[in-house]
């Protein structure tokens, strides 16, 4: 199918639950099953022994005669410190792997999670996601017997909101490819010697979350991305505009019963 297909859906209509897949792997370029495959698959595979050699093997080309001095403990004390700090790059540091093994980790299980949710809508097989769909607020057609059998569309039951294909599958996409983005770069010994050891958390990265929704209110901390979280829908936001506004009434009105 010709990739305009997939541009966008309009958000009032039902379409067959089949178009999750269709969009996911018209976007991605793989089948479902390959997909599914790389998101078990991304996991680090360099071993600390690989990453250890591959550093002092770039030590020893960029600078051998400190990797002998450090090496055979030969920095005399007013040179230590500044010794170390110039071998510190080509030093392996275990929050590096835990960083990556922690990332990935979130990734694939968030994934998964959606996934699952995706397959059995579109099999119409709601037998372990009905929580799920509730929560999310996912919106399926309900068979209306008084339509005419000509509109079909809207006669069949089990199909799917526009805007909930896209409110599915777009964060989906943008985890599958942060996924295969983070695992290249976990298993690129290059990353190990350029790693930002001024904190255990790389800058401009922040580290994914496993829950599925997060408010608009918090875009400014998750930036980018706050793309890979499933958005609200109007009902929901309207709930929790309610709850909100019932939780600071019940504020004011504790600090006036003390007053």
């Amino acid at each position: 199918m010709e990739k305009s297909y997939f541009s966008s859906f309009t958000p009032d209509r039902y379409y067959d639950t089949s178009y999750l897949l269709l969009y996911i792997e018209g976007k991605i370029g793989k089948s479902i099953e390959e997909i599914e495959d790389d998101i078990r698959n991304a996991h680090i595979y360099v071993s600390e022994d690989r990453i250890n050699a591959y550093l002092n093997q770039l030590f020893i080309e960029n600078d051998e005669e400190l990797f002998w001095k450090i090496l055979n403990n030969e920095s005399e004390a007013k040179e230590l410190y500044f010794d170390r700090m110039d071998s510190e790059q080509y030093t392996y540091d275990p929050a590096q792997t835990n960083y990556y093994n922690d990332y990935l980790s979130v990734l694939r299980k968030k994934l998964i999670t959606m996934l699952e949710i995706i397959k059995g809508i579109t099999v119409r097989n709601h037998e372990g996601i009905e929580e799920y769909l509730k929560e999310l607020d996912i919106k399926l057609s309900k068979r209306n017997k008084e339509l005419k059998k000509k509109d079909k569309e809207d006669y069949l039951a089990g199909r799917i909101l526009g805007s909930d294909v896209l409110r599915l599958v777009k964060p989906f996409i943008f985890l599958y490819k942060d996924l295969m983005q983070m695992t290249e770069e976990a298993n690129d010994l290059e990353s190990y010697y350029s790693w930002d050891r001024s904190d255990h958390i790389k800058v401009g990265k922040i580290a994914p979350e496993s829950i599925l929704q997060t408010s608009d209110e918090y875009s400014e901390r998750y930036g980018e991305y706050i793309q890979g979280f499933i958005p609200y829908t109007k009902k929901q936001k309207a709930k929790q505009k309610r709850l909100k506004n019932k939780a600071t009434n019940e504020v004011i009105k504790t600090i006036k019963d003390l007053r």
